[in-house]
């Protein structure tokens, strides 16, 4: 009987102090969000037309390789021009002719990188002011639109140069090429 009763306490204890002496578990939950990478590229960032005739017009040519806007990001892109006028002359809005220090500067986007596109291609659409024109599917050739990573087109400019200047002096003229998320 008395191992009856040592048995009896022994599974007694086993049931009470088991339970105690189990492990015993937590959860611990970790959340990552990848960052968010904007980015755009252009290949060829400066085109020197030096002393060129008055009235006329040049449309970016290199050939291989022509400039590429590109989508250097991690997300969907859309992008977008703005221009930065030249000191001595004002820029026209429209694609239409050009007039005493007055000058078009319009971009085409394209797939290829020849042909290149025509001048009756370039349309007021094209035409890139002093405030950021976003690409939408209709605007700069109807691309740069819905970007994605590591994707871009090739980039034409087209200068139309005034007809005529009453300044001597270079003029330089910036185009800043900005990109936001596509949503």
């Amino acid at each position: 009987m008395a191992r009856k009763w040592a048995l009896a306490v022994l599974l007694l204890l086993a049931g009470v102090v088991g339970p105690a002496l189990a492990g015993t578990t937590a959860t611990y939950t970790i959340t990552v969000t990848v960052e968010e990478i904007l980015g755009v590229s252009i290949s060829s960032p400066t085109w020197a037309l030096g002393n060129r005739p008055p009235g006329t017009y040049y449309i970016l040519n290199l050939g291989i390789p022509q400039p590429n806007v590109g989508n250097t990001g991690n997300v969907t892109e859309d992008f977008s021009f703005m221009q930065t006028k030249a000191a001595d002359w004002t820029p026209l809005e429209t694609i239409a002719g050009v007039g005493t220090d007055t000058y078009v500067l319009a971009v085409r986007l394209m797939v290829q990188y020849t042909p290149v596109p025509p001048l009756a291609s370039y349309v007021d659409g094209d035409v890139v002011t002093q405030v950021a024109q976003w690409c939408d599917g209709i605007k700069f050739g109807g691309l740069g639109y819905i970007k994605g990573p590591g994707t871009g087109n090739y980039f034409f400019p087209l200068l139309k140069v005034p007809i005529d200047s009453t300044s001597s002096a270079e003029q330089t003229i910036v185009v800043t090429i900005g990109c936001r998320r596509h949503y």
